[in-house]
Formats: structure tokens, C-alpha cells, sequence
């Protein structure tokens, strides 16, 4: 509403406002991006409580770019405008909408990211748009910048309004460090609390400061009174810094007052100057801008616990396990889904009785709401084990297709979350219960928000079932709001009909743009997720239960099955309390199940060596892959933990067009417990940015990535067995890599980071081993001991110059499934 607000005061039409999209992370908004005609608004959300989590990182100032060394950046800045992923969204947009502008803006530490985000786009090689095309704005922000010589022209497109009692554009002047930063620095509570407006560890970066460091880089407008005063001379900038007025001893809450947008920068006047947009550019900028957001913005991490990753992970993980012999999961599965169906029956027998209508089938309704789970299982029972003995079924490969998972397994799984989300006992009439928790990204059709009202003639505890989407697929959004109209004064929401209009929605969105189809479901998850939570948190208070983690299901699922119905509920709410704590003995099984149950999925585009990879990897020959657009498994055995079951799923190449490949690939988001994705090897970086964000999205949920550079053997390198120097030869070659990956948001520094990097060549050459054509077995034999030699000698350079062999990928996979088994029992 207060959007609509501004939008209407700037005199921008009705059919030119565009709901904006919003990133969450860890549950607070990080970017909001909206458009206006062809100007596009990148705001950056405070992000300190992220950056302070690497203020130990190795260095506190970093290259913005990596060709640029003396132009230095607080190190937070530079990680996380890498991480969010802003540069690239900047350059999508301006790629796909020739006439587009772009202001990244932020307030305080998110200003800084903008103009850190600013700079990084324009310093890249590939930048070829003009300096008028992009202009970042900042309020109250730090200088982000030291630079031996700044250009005049492009200064005048980093803009930052400060208040003249504002101490935070100061915090990094050599003046303050030497007549402030001990005053600060002294109390450790001073300390803290400047670090929240930095972003970063304060004591550390002042500890860095001198008198060449940072200064005030672009326009600096100092606001006096309300009125806007021009300070662009940086030597007079650095005079008021210094003046008497400006360093009066201050207590942290006139900061923080000086500091605030509420207080000192919401008060500048908005105004509309520039060309008045029309509803045709205005609706083609919004469409472009919601597939880079989609495609190029950071995602919030999906947890292994949340209810929708487990249910898709059961079913992929009964599919595998029933092909090799093993029925417990499918069991399991088949229960819960019993247990669903006599829960879904007492719903259904207390709309009969509130309705007083004999005719009111109550086993119908419930049928018709377990039919998909019914068609899952359907499909599932008629899979059979591979091969009599151990060997042959350790030797197979299978695949995940139409006679399995289907297109169906998101849209089972996240409605299921939604249905066990809903709160239908007594006292709960008129209350929200599953509140609409937040727009993770309102224009993607992925949003459902499901809202739980009482109604006039409903029993009590039911309501209308409401789902809200931003229309981002008109065809898809009509979909879902048919939904919503279909249920409006509905006692229940009929779980076959929503499951059919989530499954059309993906498919549409899959269709649409790979990068959606992630997005959509990403949020489906989150949103569902959410639901059953709240739901189970409900549940616990009922009981007197104290919720110690409100936002972590599997703490009060315990919780509830360990204890009988309250008696304080009504019978009706009894009943279905006790029919709802079977549903979680399932879900607990599940989640005991799949403890021991590890994906391992290897990502590439076509033709970078999955299938020699893999068969490398397990010391299989199984001939070539034959093509496919099917996501194919296959066993694996770590060394260092037989209890964990590990299968490997190999799937399509990442850069194929097959309409299979849309489908069945992300049905097997969320699944991945870890991720391997093979680049091809060359001695520095293409342009990658396509297949880096593709990764992000696939492996979204994974514990760790390994990043294989594939066959370094392929490339003339000239490496020596012994080294002319003590460096490697790969050492700045990986170097490079390393720094392009994170200027595109992979992060594979810091505390505990989730990606890593090798170059790597599985067979130690690219010639094919001798072949046995029946001929002479003594010559034979010479061809495979001379070939052999061969590879050990390749390999042996190989690691020498900082490569990666076979039995160092597979002791990489070896520790991390140990200590993602071991994190798994702890939790």
C-alpha cells in the first residue's frame, strides 16, 4: 500500500505500477527491485548482520576487481555484493532492455554495497553500455573506495547524501582514526555497536587507515536543516570531518539518531523529473526485470528439515532404494500416506455434521484428496529390483522418469506441506492462522500466500482458503486465482484440485525459463515450510508445550507425539489431534530414514566429461552414456562410512533445450545433499556467468559443492614433473578462477564456505586404453603396462603443479559424507 502511495505521488499510472520483487534472506529483505517506465530501482536492505559474519575473514580490504589491485574496498562490501549477486543482475537487465537505466541505492552499509555494486559492473571487461547508463545513490553511507586516480566523469555517478551530524560517512577518515578511533576503540561496547553501521569488525578497519586511504569518491550532497547543501571539493569534506561542531563527544544514540532513515533521510522531498512512462515500456522492463532477478539474486539456503525437501527427498529416495532391493522407505511412504487419508476423513466427517447434509460424501472427498499421493505410490509399487545378486545391482544405473517421479513430485510435495499447515481446531475462528508470511518475491507465481480466515456458516476452525500471486505467467496466475475464487466460503481446501494447479504452474513456469521454474519452487518450499511450522508451533502452546525453536519443525514434532490429545480441546479437536500424530510418527520415520541417505549430484553442460567422470568415479565401465533426457542414479560406496547409502545422479547436460530436461530436473530440487559441477579446464575463465548462476540455483540446499575443473590433461600447459619455481604452475590459474567465481556470487572463501575448487583429470590422459581384439595376449598386456605407466606418470605432474586426481575427488566426497552423516545423528 505504501508503494502504491509513493508510485500514485510521483503521477505514475495505474497500469505502469509493477509489485516489486523482494529477496529474503535468513528472513530479512536484502533487495528490492522495482521498475518505473525504463528506470529500474535496485535497493540494497542493511545488510551488517550478514557482513559481520565474516569480519574475521583473512583480509579486511580486498580488490573490488581482481585486475585493479589498488582499488581497495572493506572486504564485507566487496562479499556481499558478490554474494547477492548484484553486478550480474545490473548487467541481465541491461543486456535484455536496451533502453533500461539502472540507480542501485541503499541506506548506511547498504549504500556502500550499492556503490561497491556500481563499481564492480563498470570495471568489468564486458561492461559496453555507457556511464549514463547506471548511477548509484547512497544515504548515510561509508566511503567504499580507495583509488590512486579518480575520473572526474564517472565521480558524478556516485551520489551519496549525507547529514551534516551523520558520523558514519566519516567512520573510515584518516582524521577520525587518529582523533576519534581511540575514543571509540576504548570502549568495547562503542566498538560493537559501530561495527553494526560498518558491517564489518571497526577496530580492525581503522587499525587499516592511513593518510592515503579512503576518501569521499563521487558526489557527497550534505544535507543542513532540511535544505540540501552541495559539498563536492572532498578537501572541504574532510574540513567539516574535522571541525569542532562535527566532533562534539556524542553518546551511541545520537549517532544512531544522526544516522537513521526514519529521523534524518525520509524527510528529503521525492519528485518525479524525467520522461513519464508508458505502459508498454514500462510492462516489457518489468517482465526482463523479473527474469534477472530470478536468474542472477541470491536465494535463501533450503534447510534438510523443512517438510517439502524431505517429502521430495523420500520419494526420490524410495525410488532408488526400491530399485536396489530395499522396500522401507516405500513402506514408510505408503503408511504416511494412510495415515493422511484417515486425517483428511475426519476433516471431511465434521463438514458433514456442520452442514447437516446427508448427502455430503465424506469418503469421496477424502479419496479425491489422496489421489496423488495414490498415483505417486501407484507408480512406485511397480518398480522392481535390478539383477539377482549384489553385483549386478551395484553395477546397474536407472533413471528418474514418467514411470517414477513423474513432473508431479514438487507439486505433491509442497502441497502436502500446505495441508498439514492448516489449523482446523476449535477457538481458532477469525484468527489468522497461517498468516501471509511474507512476499518472498511478489511477481513470481511461486508466492502462495495462504490465509486462514473464519467465516460466516463455516464450522469453526475453517475458513476460505485464499492463495495471492503477483501475476508474473498471466496463464499461470489465472490458474491459481481460480483456486482461490473456486474455495472462496469453502469449508476445506480440496487437496486434488490445488495439486493439479501447482502442478500446471510449474510446468508453465519450467517452460517459461529454467531460472523460474528454480524460483517458483524455492518459494513454493519456503512458504509451505512455513505453514507447517506455524502450524506445529500452534499445536505445541495448545499443550503446554514450551516451544524452545519456534522455527524448527522436527523440535516440536517430537514434542507433540510424545504427549496424548490436551483436554482441553474439544472431542472434534481431540480427534483430530489424534489422528494427526500418526502423520507425524511418519514424517519423524522419514526423517530417520533419510538420515543415512545421501544424493550426490554432478552437474555440466554437455560434452565437459560427466559420464567419464563418473564411471572414473566408481571404477565401473559401463560403456558411454547413452543420451538421454533423463536424470540417471547409480550406487556408490565411500570408504569411510558403509552406513550411509550414497547414489550419484547424473543429470542432462545444464545447457540442453529438451522441454524432459526442464521438467524432470527440477523435480529433484532440494534433494542434493552434496553437489559436484565439472567446468571444462582452461587457463583462465570464460564468460560463465549463465552456468555460475544455473549452479547456485541447482545446488541450492546442498551441505558443499565441489567446483571440478575437468580435464587438465587436454590442455598444453608444459608442466614439468619437477617445477622451476616453488609455485605450482596451476596455483594462478586457480587463482583467477577463484577470484571470477566470487565476483559472481560463488564464494568459496571465509568461514566454512559451501563451494570448492579443483583442477582436475580423472583418467590422467586423453587416449582411450589398449583394446583386447583377441590377438596376441602378451602384446596386450605390454600396451596396458606401457599405457598405465603413462597415466601414473601424467597424474604424477598433475598434482605436483596443483592438481587434482581420482583419489583426491573421491576423498573429498569420502570426509564430507562422514561429516554430513555425522551432522545429521547430532541433529
Amino acid at each position: 500500500q505504501k508503494y502504491g502511495d509513493i508510485l500514485n505521488n510521483l503521477g505514475v499510472k495505474k497500469d505502469c505500477r509493477h509489485p516489486p520483487y523482494i529477496t529474503y534472506i535468513k528472513e530479512q529483505i536484502r533487495v528490492i527491485a522495482a521498475n518505473i517506465g525504463n528506470v529500474v530501482f535496485i535497493c540494497v536492505a542493511n545488510p551488517s548482520t550478514l557482513i559481520q559474519s565474516i569480519s574475521d575473514a583473512p583480509k579486511d580490504m580486498i580488490s573490488i576487481v581482481n585486475t585493479a589491485l589498488d582499488e581497495i574496498s572493506p572486504s564485507g562490501y566487496v562479499w556481499y555484493t558478490n554474494y547477492l549477486g548484484l553486478a550480474p543482475l545490473a548487467r541481465t537487465i541491461l543486456m535484455g532492455a536496451n533502453d533500461a537505466k539502472i540507480i542501485l541505492c541503499g541506506h548506511s552499509t547498504g549504500g556502500a554495497v550499492a556503490h561497491v555494486a556500481h563499481y564492480s559492473l563498470i570495471s568489468n571487461r564486458d561492461y559496453n553500455f555507457g556511464n549514463d547508463k547506471v548511477i548509484s545513490v547512497a544515504f548515510g553511507s561509508t566511503p567504499f573506495l580507495w583509488k590512486s586516480n579518480c575520473d572526474t566523469l564517472e565521480n558524478k555517478q556516485f551520489v551519496t547524501y549525507f547529514d551534516d551530524q551523520d558520523i558514519v560517512p566519516a567512520l573510515f577518515l584518516p582524521s577520525i582514526a587518529k582523533a576519534q578511533a581511540s575514543r571509540y576503540c576504548e570502549n568495547s561496547n562503542r566498538v560493537a555497536e559501530l561495527s553494526k553501521f560498518v558491517g564489518a569488525n571497526f577496530h580492525n578497519i581503522m587499525a587499516h587507515i592511513s593518510e592515503q586511504e579512503f576518501k569521499h569518491y563521487g558526489v557527497w550532497i550534505k544535507l543542513t536543516k532540511g535544505l540540501f547543501g552541495l559539498e563536492r571539493n572532498q578537501t572541504d569534506l574532510s574540513d567539516h570531518f574535522r571541525s569542532e561542531v562535527f566532533n562534539t563527544e556524542r553518546t551511541i544514540q545520537d549517532i544512531s539518531n544522526k544516522h537513521s532513515m526514519a529521523n534524518v533521510y525520509r524527510k528529503l522531498k521525492t519528485f518525479f523529473n524525467g520522461q513519464v512512462p508508458t505502459s508498454q515500456n514500462s510492462a516489457t522492463l518489468n517482465f526482463c526485470l523479473r527474469e534477472a532477478t530470478a536468474k542472477c539474486l541470491a536465494t535463501d539456503e533450503l534447510g534438510p528439515k523443512i517438510l517439502p525437501c524431505l517429502l521430495n527427498t523420500a520419494i526420490a529416495g524410495a525410488v532408488v532404494t526400491k530399485r536396489f532391493g530395499d522396500n522401507t522407505i516405500f513402506n514408510t511412504l505408503v503408511k504416511f500416506k494412510n495415515d493422511c487419508f484417515l486425517y483428511r476423513l475426519s476433516l471431511h466427517d465434521n463438514v458433514k455434521c456442520s452442514k447437516n447434509d446427508k448427502s455430503y460424501d465424506t469418503t469421496k472427498n477424502a479419496e479425491e484428496d489422496s489421489a496423488p499421493w495414490v498415483e505417486m505410490l501407484d507408480r512406485l509399487s511397480k518398480i522392481k529390483p535390478e539383477g539377482e545378486n549384489t553385483n549386478d545391482i551395484m553395477d546397474s544405473s536407472d533413471e528418474f522418469n514418467h514411470t517414477n517421479i513423474s513432473t508431479n513430485m514438487n507439486s505433491l510435495a509442497i502441497h502436502t506441506a500446505i495441508l498439514l499447515g492448516l489449523n482446523h481446531y476449535d477457538g481458532e475462528k477469525g484468527t489468522t492462522i497461517l498468516k501471509y508470511a511474507y512476499p518472498v518475491a511478489m511477481g513470481v507465481v511461486g508466492v502462495f500466500g495462504v490465509i486462514v480466515t473464519g467465516g460466516a456458516g463455516l464450522v469453526a476452525g475453517f475458513g476460505t482458503y485464499a492463495v495471492c500471486t503477483g501475476g508474473f505467467v498471466a496463464a499461470d496466475a489465472a490458474i491459481i486465482s481460480g483456486i482461490s475464487l473456486g474455495f472462496a466460503g469453502a469449508s476445506i481446501f480440496s487437496g486434488c484440485e490445488a495439486y493439479q494447479a501447482f502442478s500446471q504452474a510449474f510446468r508453465g513456469a519450467d517452460q517459461d525459463h529454467f531460472d523460474l521454474g528454480i524460483q517458483v519452487r524455492l518459494e513454493s518450499y519456503q512458504e509451505a515450510s512455513d505453514h507447517y511450522t506455524r502450524h506445529l508451533e500452534y499445536k505445541a502452546k495448545s499443550a503446554n508445550i514450551k516451544v524452545t525453536e519456534p522455527k524448527d519443525a522436527t523440535v516440536n514434532e517430537m514434542s507433540i507425539i510424545a504427549i496424548d490429545a490436551p483436554v482441553s480441546l474439544s472431542k472434534n479437536s481431540r480427534k483430530l489431534w489424534n489422528r494427526f500424530v500418526p502423520i507425524l510418527r511418519g514424517i519423524v520415520e522419514l526423517r530417520k530414514l533419510c538420515k543415512n541417505l545421501v544424493f550426490i549430484v554432478v552437474n555440466g553442460n554437455q560434452g565437459v566429461g560427466k559420464s567419464w567422470f563418473i564411471q572414473s568415479l566408481r571404477k565401473v565401465e559401463h560403456g558411454s552414456r547413452v543420451s538421454t533426457d533423463y536424470p540417471s542414479f547409480y550406487p556408490y560406496s565411500p570408504h569411510q562410512n558403509t552406513d550411509a547409502q550414497v547414489y550419484i545422479i547424473d543429470l542432462p547436460g545444464s545447457d540442453s533445450v529438451s522441454d524432459k530436461l526442464r521438467q524432470y530436473v527440477k523435480e529433484l530440487f532440494g534433494i542434493g545433499s552434496i553437489g559436484i559441477n565439472l567446468f571444462q579446464f582452461d587457463t583462465r575463465p570464460q564468460q560463465l556467468d549463465r552456468e555460475m548462476l544455473a549452479m547456485r540455483n541447482m545446488f541450492n540446499g546442498c551441505s558443499d559443492v565441489l567446483i571440478c575443473l575437468n580435464k587438465v590433461m587436454s590442455v598444453p600447459l608444459n608442466m614439468k614433473r619437477e617445477p622451476d619455481n616453488s609455485q605450482p604452475l596451476l596455483s594462478p590459474i586457480l587463482e583467477k578462477w577463484t577470484d571470477y567465481f566470487e565476483q559472481n556470487g560463488v564464494m568459496l572463501s571465509g568461514k566454512n564456505p559451501k563451494y570448492h575448487l579443483m583442477a582436475i583429470d580423472m583418467a590422467g590422459t586423453n587416449e582411450l586404453p589398449p583394446f583386447d581384439d583377441g590377438g596376441d595376449e602378451e602384446e596386450y598386456q605390454q600396451e596396458c603396462v606401457v599405457f598405465e605407466r603413462k597415466v601414473k606418470r601424467n597424474l604424477d605432474i598433475l598434482t605436483v603443479n596443483g592438481g587434482k586426481s581420482r583419489q583426491d575427488v573421491v576423498n573429498w566426497i569420502d570426509e564430507k559424507v562422514k561429516l554430513l552423516i555425522k551432522s545429521r545423528t547430532m541433529n
